[in-house]
């Protein structure tokens, strides 16, 4: 089980990162990422600085058809061994809108 799993927090965007799955050997991941009445499910890539770390990047991407939703986010932790935050940004489009964020993410 990777240190990554975990529910992590933006209190002031009223937003919730769940990573219910991540695997260190491929870098691949799922969770859901809500955003106020938004919410979908996500696909996740990360890479390990230098294959390791602990410095990490990660990639989210997500999308619903019905409601027509889509997410997209990429960020960084600074320590894979200790996952305590993750600051993302990126962006939710609907059909008639788009919102942008950039924050730190704590570990609920």
């Amino acid at each position: 089980m990777s240190n990554l799993t975990g529910t992590y927090v933006c209190k002031e965007l009223g937003a919730e990162l769940k990573i219910t799955e991540a695997n260190n050997s491929n870098g691949n991941g799922k969770g859901v990422l809500s955003l106020g009445k938004m919410s979908s499910g996500v696909s996740i890539h990360y890479h390990f600085k230098n294959s390791t770390g602990p410095e990490t990047t990660l990639v989210i991407t997500g999308i619903n058809d019905d409601p027509n939703l889509y997410v997209g986010a990429a960020g960084f932790l600074p320590n894979n061994s200790n996952v305590t935050e993750i600051t993302l940004a990126g962006g939710w489009a609907t059909i008639n809108e788009a919102i942008g964020f950039s924050s730190k993410f704590k570990r609920a």
